[in-house]
This record gives C-alpha cells, sequence and structure tokens, in this order.
C-alpha cells in the first residue's frame, strides 16, 4: 500500500534510478575544481576566480580545464572484441599450418650420413658460418668440396660411379658442419652444470702433503708448462687453504685445485713414488678437475684481477685446449687478456715498480697470454686481444736452471713465432688488410716471408725436465713454418683478378705435409702421451690446411704424387684418431677428401682449372652471368649427383655459385685453423 507520498517502486522505475545515478555522477564532474597553481603546490584552494592563494602569492590564477565526458576512452563493443578475436585466432591458425608444413620437410641431422640414407637438397651447400671468425680448415674444406664438384660438373666431364660415390660422401660429411657439436660448448666435458647447493669438499690432505713433498725433490712439469717460476707456490696455496689464518680467498682455492689437477695427474702416470699411488692420483685428479671446473663457471672467475685469477684461466685455457674446446679457451684466453692489461702487466714501467720476483712472475704470465692468444688468432680468424702498439713489456729471463732453462728458450722462440702470426692476420687477413692494393699486399707477403725464414728453435735439451715434450715441439718446429708459410701465401691473390694458386703457396703446403709424415714416424710404438701431445698442441693448435691446398691442387694437376702424399698424411693421423673426438673428427674429413682425390685422377676425363705444369701454378676462373645464362642446365648433359638416395641436379647456376665461393674463399680467407669447427 502506498501513503501516497513516494511512488511505487516497480520494474519501469529500474532505468530512471540508473539515469538518475548518471546524472548525480554528471553533476559532480561540473562541479569546480582547484585551480592550477593550488594543484601544483597541493594546497587547498577555495575555487574562486582569481582564488586566494594566487592573491596572496601575487600569481595569475590559472582556473583547472574542464575535459568533456565525451573525451573518455570508450569501451568497445562485444561484436567489435569477438572480431578481433577471429581475426587473431586466425592469424595463429595460418602460423600452425605453416609451422607444420616445415617440420614435415626432412632434415639431415647427422655429423656423416650414411650414402643412401636422408634428404634431398635442390640448392648447393651454403655454409652456415660466413662472417668473421670462421676458421681456414672448415673454409677450405667447403671450398675444396665445391671444386671437386665443378670438376666433375664440367660438360667435357665423365663420371664415374666411384667419383659419383665419393662426392656423396664428402657433400654428406660437409652438411654436417653446420650441426651443433659439443666442442663448441663454454664449459668442460667431464664438468657437470653447476650446482650452487653442493659444497666444494677438499682432496685428502696426507696425499697433497704427499703431493708437496715429491714436488719439492723434482720440479713437476705442470709448473714449467704454465712458466711458473715460484716452485713453492702449490706449497704456500695449501696452507692457506689446509691451515688457514685468515677467510680462504676463493681464487686461491680454485688454484690450489687446478694445480692438483694436473700435479696429480703427472704422478699418476708416473707410479715410482709408493707415497702417491697412480689410483688415488687418478681418482683425485678427476675431483680437483671437477672442482676446478665448477669455479671457472662462475662470474667472478672471469672478472676478479688478482694474479691467482690470472693464473687460474691460463690453466683453464690450456684445459680448454687439450679437450678440444675452441669457444672455450678462446673465452678464457679473452678474459685473461682483459685482466693482464687491466693490472698493467703490459707495461714497462708498472712491472719494474715490483719485486724482481713478482715481476718476472707477471712478465711469465703476460707472453704465455700473449703467445696463445697470437696463435688461436690467426688460427680461428679473430682480432687479437694484445694490441703490438701498445706493449713495451720486457721479455721474461729464461731460468739459470739447466733442468728448466730449455722451457723458457722454448716458450721465448714460440712468442717471437705468435708475433710473426698476429702480423700476418692483421696485414693479410683482417678488414682493413683486404682493402691493400694487390702491390701493398705481394710487399708485405715478401716482408713477413723474410720475418719468417729468421724463425727456429734451437734448444739444448739434454738435461731438461720432460725433455720429450720439447724434443717434439723442434721436431715438429718444420711443420709448423711451413703451415705459417701456406697461411700466409694463401692471402697474397689479388682480389680483382682470378684466383691462382701459386707454385710457392703449394710447395710450402707439400713441405708441411712432409713435415707431417716425418714426426709421424718418430713416435714409439703405443706412446699415448706424446701422440696427445702432438694432437693437442700440434695438429689442433696450428693449421692443417695445407692437407686441403695440397688436395686442389692434386685433382686439378691429377698428380698421383699429391695422392700418395696425402694417403701418407692420413695414415700419420691414424694414432691420434682415438685421443680426441676433434682428431676423430679431422681423420673422417681427410680421409674423404683422400678418396675424392683418388676417384677424380682415376678418371682421366675430369679436369679443374687451368693447370701450368710447367710453372706449377693453376687458376679458378669464375663464369660471367653472360656465359652462366648460354649454358644449358647440368641435368640436360647428364651431370646428376645421386646425394642420398634420390639424386641433385647440379645446374649451371650453382656451379656458378660454389666457383664464387671457392674464389672468395682462396682470396679472402679469414680464419686459419677449423679443425675444431669442422
Amino acid at each position: 500500500m502506498s501513503d501516497g507520498t513516494n511512488p511505487p517502486r516497480d520494474a519501469n522505475m529500474a532505468p530512471d534510478v540508473v539515469s538518475g545515478g548518471e546524472m548525480a555522477n554528471h553533476r559532480t564532474s561540473i562541479l569546480p575544481k582547484a585551480c592550477e597553481n593550488c594543484r601544483v603546490r597541493k594546497i587547498r584552494c577555495n575555487k574562486a576566480a582569481p582564488c586566494s592563494n594566487c592573491q596572496v602569492a601575487n600569481l595569475p590564477c590559472r582556473p583547472a580545464s574542464k575535459t568533456a565526458s565525451s573525451s573518455k576512452p570508450r569501451v568497445p563493443s562485444v561484436p567489435y572484441q569477438e572480431k578481433n578475436f577471429n581475426m587473431i585466432h586466425e592469424s595463429l591458425a595460418d602460423i600452425m599450418k605453416t609451422l607444420r608444413r616445415l617440420e614435415s620437410k626432412p632434415v639431415s641431422n647427422s655429423f656423416a650420413a650414411t650414402e643412401g640414407a636422408g634428404s634431398t637438397s635442390a640448392s648447393p651447400y651454403v655454409p652456415a658460418k660466413v662472417f668473421e671468425g670462421e676458421s681456414s680448415f672448415s673454409k677450405y674444406s667447403e671450398q675444396a668440396t665445391l671444386s671437386a664438384e665443378i670438376t666433375a660438373a664440367a660438360p667435357e666431364s665423365i663420371q664415374t660411379a666411384e667419383v659419383v660415390s665419393s662426392l656423396s660422401s664428402l657433400r654428406s660429411l660437409l652438411e654436417g658442419q653446420s650441426l651443433p657439436s659439443r666442442i663448441d660448448e663454454l664449459r668442460f666435458p667431464d664438468t657437470p652444470l653447476i650446482n650452487q647447493n653442493v659444497k666444494a669438499e677438499l682432496p685428502p690432505v696426507s696425499l697433497v702433503i704427499a703431493a708437496i713433498k715429491r714436488a719439492n725433490k723434482r720440479t713437476p712439469l705442470t709448473y714449467l708448462q704454465l712458466l711458473l717460476n715460484d716452485h713453492s707456490l702449490l706449497e704456500t696455496l695449501c696452507k692457506s687453504v689446509y691451515f688457514p689464518t685468515k677467510p680462504i680467498q676463493p681464487e686461491r682455492l680454485n688454484l690450489m685445485n687446478g694445480l692438483l689437477m694436473y700435479v696429480l695427474l703427472e704422478y699418476s702416470m708416473n707410479d715410482d713414488d709408493p707415497s702417491t699411488p697412480a689410483s688415488d692420483c687418478r681418482e683425485i685428479s678427476k675431483f680437483c678437475e671437477i672442482n676446478f671446473g665448477y669455479a671457472m663457471l662462475t662470474y667472478e672467475s672471469m672478472v676478479t684481477p688478482t694474479l691467482e685469477n690470472i693464473v687460474c684461466l691460463m690453466i683453464a685455457s690450456m684445459k680448454a685446449q687439450e679437450d678440444s674446446r675452441p669457444a672455450l679457451c678462446w673465452t678464457f684466453l679473452s678474459a685473461g687478456a682483459r685482466l693482464c692489461l687491466l693490472l698493467g702487466y703490459h707495461r714497462r714501467e708498472v712491472l719494474e715498480a715490483d719485486p724482481p720476483q713478482l715481476a718476472d712472475s707477471k712478465r711469465r704470465l703476460f707472453w704465455l697470454f700473449y703467445m696463445m692468444d697470437k696463435m688461436l688468432s690467426l688460427s680461428l680468424g679473430r682480432v687479437s686481444n694484445f694490441p703490438d702498439y701498445d706493449i713495451d713489456a720486457l721479455m721474461f729471463t729464461a731460468s739459470e736452471s739447466s733442468e728448466h732453462r730449455a722451457w723458457d728458450e722454448m716458450y721465448i722462440g714460440c712468442v717471437e713465432l705468435a708475433k710473426i702470426m698476429g702480423k700476418i692476420y692483421d696485414e693479410m687477413y683482417s678488414a682493413n688488410a683486404r682493402k691493400k692494393s694487390p702491390e701493398s699486399k705481394s710487399r708485405t707477403v715478401e716482408e713477413l716471408a723474410s720475418n719468417m725464414s729468421n724463425w727456429h728453435l734451437q734448444i739444448d735439451s739434454n738435461v731438461a725436465i720432460g725433455k720429450e715434450d720439447i724434443e717434439m715441439m723442434i721436431e715438429a718446429s718444420d711443420f709448423i713454418y711451413y703451415s705459417c708459410l701456406t697461411q700466409l701465401y694463401g692471402a697474397e691473390t689479388s682480389l680483382a683478378g682470378p684466383t691462382q694458386i701459386s707454385s710457392r703457396h703449394f710447395e710450402a703446403a707439400r713441405k708441411s705435409l712432409q713435415c707431417h709424415v716425418a714426426n709421424a714416424k718418430l713416435w714409439p710404438q703405443g706412446e699415448i702421451l706424446r701422440c696427445k701431445f702432438y694432437c693437442d698442441w700440434i695438429i689442433l693448435y696450428f693449421s692443417f690446411t695445407p692437407f686441403l691446398v695440397v688436395f686442389t691442387h692434386c685433382i686439378a694437376s691429377h698428380s698421383q704424387e699429391d695422392v700418395a702424399l696425402l694417403s701418407q698424411a692420413l695414415n700419420a693421423l691414424a694414432p691420434i684418431r682415438d685421443l680426441s673426438e676433434a682428431g676423430d673428427r679431422l681423420y673422417q674429413v681427410c680421409s674423404v677428401f683422400l678418396r675424392v682425390a683418388q676417384a677424380v685422377n682415376q678418371s682421366q676425363q675430369l679436369s679443374f682449372g687451368n693447370y701450368d705444369s710447367i710453372n706449377n701454378w693453376f687458376t679458378f676462373p669464375v663464369a660471367s652471368d653472360s656465359q652462366l645464362d648460354n649454358n644449358p642446365p647440368a641435368e640436360n648433359l647428364g651431370l646428376s649427383f645421386p646425394f642420398h638416395d634420390t639424386g641433385l641436379g647440379l645446374r649451371m647456376a650453382d656451379v656458378q655459385q660454389m666457383s664464387q665461393y671457392l674464389d672468395t674463399f682462396l682470396v679472402e680467407q679469414q680464419g686459419e685453423d677449423g679443425l675444431w669447427n669442422t
């Protein structure tokens, strides 16, 4: 019942109530607001015009601006949202269809696919790495493969079953180069992923004390390889860790583990001291290796500027080199180089302020980093971390001890070679060097070749500790010399003309392989340690591109002598193939190239490039676009390559592209070893 004062509530009144609320909000929104000055000063405004505050402050009063309600963003209607949702859904559906179509295409994912299995590609292999830093062995292998294909694709060539089969194997091997490899991982192979919850334990003190006593009697080989002149360093570190009077510094603990890792490994190979049993040394060495690997994965180990930490980075660099981890090795070298420069080890006046023994320790460490950096700079095709124009540090002094002096003299000789190798990269392979005129490059080649001819190792190692390793380095110096000379002569071709391989370029490569074969004959039968040293620090450290230069000469000249030399060089690699993943992959690559060379030489109808038998040089002309358009596709000539099991028709456009790659590489090769990146 209604009393007549208020109207009854019914459903028809609901819209009016809503409208009334909106009207109330509207009325509130048009009430006067504080002026702009009061809002900025955050004081109460009487909302007059002008307001009292502005009158007192003698400021012009600026009333607040009114915003129309229509300027507020409008909420999209439901049909509009649904339309956008449908458009997004359709776009995602199209993307999913594209992804399924791409996934349905077969992709080869093995390093060396078995013949008769895999997928077919309709275009020649394009290397995944075409930037600065690609090593020369990888680039040489790509271009040598392409040169072999060009040879077989020539109109006058007649293929045999062996040629087709060997090219198929070579192509399968080459395609595997772009696949991810464990050798590119930035951690040691035996170090698991770091676990922050794992607390590092110390090696058993009894074995450590026995190892220190043994090291005090005879200097471990590890000290000499690291150029350490403080032979009591391990003892000092162990005292500070096992019997600390101050908080243990992490870098000292890391360095202790790094030194024990190598010292105990050395003692595990010579079981002539009962105080350090070989089995115990081997077990604890692996234990220290894991601790050291964990430590070197931390941020502090890469950036802490201390002498101990720099020594740790050098140990880590050598360990990565022996484990065939080039990316990891270069990472540690770069970090160590940065810390050396940060602490001023490259400046003479900085080191002269230190005590003589400490200054000599820093010089030794600096020049060891310099040597490894310059050699890998040329090997990997990367700019060095040490600019020569900013270094004036003196060379370290060779030890007066007859047992240690030979090692110091060997390293001093290697530093001199590293300086030349650094100049070869800077003046022949860098981006700035490629802008030089042919005349300027020729003068540079002659100057550097003259410097190379003056380099040699003459060391008396009769009473040296570890004389076998020094003698192997001396024996391998000829291989190293001709290998570097091959890299030098390979960069002298002009960019303007056709690609040429000169007689002295080939001669340097041939002599390098001959020295490699001669060195292998000196290895004692079953001498695993000596083979591993040769594998890690000669073959895998310097360039083995002479093998591919001789291969290219072989398929151009049809020389049986080249085939015989390639076969001997491959047999000399056999002992190292089981020592590391990199050694085995090098053997596989070279064996496939040898097979191609044998097949091409057996088929006398195949010819490649323009070979001058009198002067022993050859050129590789690049076809012009007009010549390319006038040539029919290779499949019409019956020149097809049954890669895998279906076949790949090699068109003249593909041959042109491969020839361009060949010309670009042999002229502009930038990196210089490539073993690890093969």
